[in-house]
């Protein structure tokens, strides 16, 4: 009993060093691209050694995973906010995914950086892949409550990576403001989905 509950203790303290970690990387995305964010930059912000990251994750990748999961909890509950007892338009659902995706730049690019296989890790490419099915499931929930029929997985798809795309590609513009953003990426959004 005492050994397991020691185990036990041991297992928390691990969680939540992880989850320093975890935040460390969320703070440096504040001030940092994706591409620009190193793991001394994470270990700097977090107040450790590098090489204690590495006692937590096997590699960049894998800590970006993490992050992504905690991330999807705060999605999920974010979609069953926002269709709590109400049946939204897909111009209401493209609105809450551009704001999320536009809000939370550095989200956006982690699971662009994945969806589009530029993680390295096969083990981590293997694990991101459940982490996919996750948003993709979330999405086509939201879909399904907006009263759109058929198949709704391929749909889903369609509409999420082409939503992440272009938000990627306009939130570059200096010139656009966030609501022509929007207004743009849901023309475009109810063209494709009228193809599907």
């Amino acid at each position: 009993m005492l050994v397991s509950s020691f185990h036990k203790l041991r297992e928390e303290e691990r969680e939540r060093r992880k989850q320093i970690i975890v935040d460390a990387v969320e703070r440096v995305a504040n001030e940092k691209s994706l591409n620009e964010i190193t793991v001394k930059d994470i270990s700097s912000e977090a107040g450790i050694k590098p090489s204690t990251i590495y006692r937590f994750f096997d590699s960049k990748d894998d800590l970006l995973c993490n992050m992504i999961i905690n991330e999807i909890e705060k999605v999920g509950e974010l979609i069953d906010e926002f269709s709590n007892g109400k049946n939204p338009s897909m111009d209401q659902i493209v609105d809450m995914m551009v704001d999320y995706l536009i809000e939370n730049n550095f989200i956006s690019q982690v699971l662009w950086y994945f969806f589009i296989g530029l993680g390295s890790n096969k083990s981590v490419a293997v694990y991101f892949e459940v982490i996919e099915d996750k948003v993709i499931l979330l999405f086509e929930k939201l879909m399904f409550t907006a009263g759109i029929k058929g198949n709704n997985t391929f749909k889903a798809q369609a509409v999420l990576y082409s939503l992440m795309g272009l938000v990627m590609f306009f939130k570059k513009s200096d010139i656009l403001s966030k609501q022509e953003i929007k207004n743009y990426i849901t023309t475009i959004i109810e063209t494709i989905g009228s193809t599907v």
